[in-house]
């Protein structure tokens, strides 16, 4: 089992990776599939991931492009020293920023199909290897956050075109913050955060004055925590427009528990712990899904153990109730919620991917499986999943 990173005072040790390079392979591809989808759904773009080389040199990514009905292949060089251990596409589709263990992030232009990808910043600030980088909403601009194991949270800006500079470094964490996630753009410039040290942030940021203030849930999972994700801002019921913003974080640690927080008077409050024997292992990842105009909230949580399990909780803020979605009889890295909210994207074992969507009767069926040998007919089975 992989545990938490904490700081060591030794300038001359070397910290264990997060991840060895299959690990470190899942996590991208990962990311990518899930965005990659929410990108079709949305501007009928497609990036497919094909495979990721990665070596001490030097680190590439090899993807598909698919516009309209035209697919190619292409190979980003990302240009990384080290290992990478995750990536993000923005908003629209048009650039990459990468997270390694040579303690930098770089962010490249993707290219269209036949284009040629570019490498337009390399940001320096970390003392340590990079876990996690995450792009806010483009309503605040072009910003980009990345945490890492120096404890470290930095917010950065682009004030023009490829020029970037630090916006906010969040220093208070005692040890390496595994996890971030901005939350939904109703709520504000807020950005959650998990560390080793046990404990979540919450950072408010404010662009018109330059204030940023943090709030610390303490002992959140005691043990560590693996991961953060924000529940969407409309509440239950509520269509666009709703007055009703929720304000909630689910987290994941290394203790298997997966909890909900609220924010109330003013704080952060636990409102539930979801403790059950489905879970034997450190919760991986958690990812709450998106809810407008259903009745229920849904979270999926990923396990060390290979266990996948929906936890439903109905309007009202009733009991959560957790149900086994699939065991996938390997470590479960990453778990993502296609846009609509009912197709779930779900990384396991040595890169393999697949999409789900729940049937009539409760039962989870696979939509799409990428595995780690590129399977036949990979185009129409990506667009017969899609419909």
């Amino acid at each position: 089992m992989i545990q938490g990173h904490a700081k060591d005072d030794d300038p001359g040790s070397s910290p264990d990776p997060a991840f060895d390079v299959e690990q470190a392979l899942i996590r991208t591809d990962s990311a990518y599939a899930f965005i990659s989808f929410l990108k079709n759904l949305r501007h009928r773009c497609l990036v497919i991931p094909v495979s990721i080389s990665l070596c001490t040199i030097n680190s590439t990514i090899r993807i598909k492009v698919q516009v309209g009905a035209n697919m190619s292949s292409k190979k980003i060089e990302l240009d990384h020293k080290d290992m990478v251990h995750d990536s993000a596409i923005d908003y629209y589709g048009k650039r990459l920023a990468t997270a390694s263990s040579d303690s930098t992030v770089k962010i490249t232009n993707i290219g269209g199909a036949s284009a040629p990808s570019q490498l337009v910043a390399t940001l320096t600030g970390h003392y340590g290897p990079v876990w996690r980088v995450g792009w806010a909403h483009p309503k605040y601009g072009s910003i980009l956050a990345s945490c890492g194991y120096d404890g470290r949270v930095i917010v950065w800006k682009e004030a023009a075109t490829g020029q970037w500079s630090q916006l906010h470094v969040f220093d208070n964490h005692k040890a390496s913050v595994n996890s971030i996630a901005w939350a939904p753009y109703e709520l504000g410039l807020c950005l959650a955060c998990g560390s080793s040290d046990g404990t979540i942030s919450v950072i408010s940021m404010r662009l018109d004055t330059g204030g940023c203030e943090a709030a610390t849930i303490e002992r959140a999972h005691p043990v560590g925590v693996t991961a953060v994700s924000w529940a969407p801002a409309a509440a239950l019921g509520s269509m666009v427009g709703s007055d009703q913003l929720v304000h909630k974080i689910v987290s994941g640690g290394f203790d298997c528990v997966v909890k909900v927080w609220e924010f109330v008077n003013g704080g952060w409050k636990l409102e539930s712990a979801l403790v059950s024997d489905m879970h034997k292992e450190c919760v991986r990842d958690v990812s709450w899904a998106p809810v407008l105009g259903l009745a229920k909230s849904t979270i999926a949580s990923a396990s060390q153990d290979g266990k996948v399990v929906i936890w439903t909780s109905g309007k009202g803020g009733g009991k959560w109730e957790g149900k086994l979605m699939r065991d996938f009889e390997a470590p479960v890295w990453r778990v993502s919620w296609s846009l609509t909210g009912n197709i779930l994207s779900v990384a396991a074992g040595e890169g393999d991917i697949t999409l789900w969507k729940e049937s009539s009767d409760g039962q989870w069926e696979s939509l799409w499986t990428k595995a780690s040998e590129e399977p036949p007919q990979e185009e129409q089975a990506i667009e017969e999943a899609m419909q």
